[in-house]
């Protein structure tokens, strides 16, 4: 086994140990419970592909993993980190490993907007308008004129109909034989 210092940076330096070891990459993957492109990221010194919170956790991971000391690795990975020429300013020319489609919220908020207010609409169109203004009923909502409900209320056969008042003796009304006679 090389020293540490002997190699030029950590990713060569732990894929030389997990190859002298015979070690296969989906070993190293289901060990460790990390993914093989981020493995291979690693080992091929492509950190700008990486989360920058999580390098040196992986780092010591993979190293623990294969046995070394994840201290050693992780003083390696700064070292080489200081001799690399600053690339935050330059473009990527690869695609990220960790490239996911983001979910446009601002996009998704405003679609959900629309069709809860087309719901609201639709529903006050048919539920509550007609409620608030009787007279915009269309034809359709109406009773047909071929229903069996009258357009008037029924009459009770049995109830009397007031009368006028008429007067009691019959003298007073005209063209009676009796009110024409004195007595």
């Amino acid at each position: 086994m090389e020293p540490a210092e002997g190699i030029e940076s950590p990713g060569k330096y732990l894929k030389t140990m997990r190859e002298s070891r015979k070690l296969a990459l989906e070993q190293v993957t289901d060990a460790t419970r990390i993914r093989q492109a981020i493995l291979r990221a690693l080992e091929a010194d492509q950190y700008e592909d990486l989360p920058d919170l999580y390098v040196k956790s992986f780092m010591s991971a993979y190293a623990g993993y294969l046995g070394l000391d994840p201290n050693e690795v992780i003083q390696l990975h700064q070292k080489h980190l200081k001799n690399l020429p600053s690339s935050r300013g330059k473009a990527r020319g690869r695609q990220s490993v960790f490239r996911k489609r983001r979910v446009n919220v601002r996009r998704v908020t405003i679609i959900i907007s629309v069709m809860l207010l087309a719901a609201l609409l639709a529903y006050a169109s048919f539920k509550v308008l007609p409620r608030l203004f009787p007279n915009l009923r269309t034809e359709e909502s109406m009773p047909s004129s071929s229903a069996s409900v009258p357009s008037f209320p029924p009459v009770k056969k049995d109830a009397q109909l007031p009368r006028a008042e008429q007067p009691e003796t019959n003298e007073m009304l005209p063209g009676n034989a009796d009110t024409n006679k004195e007595p």
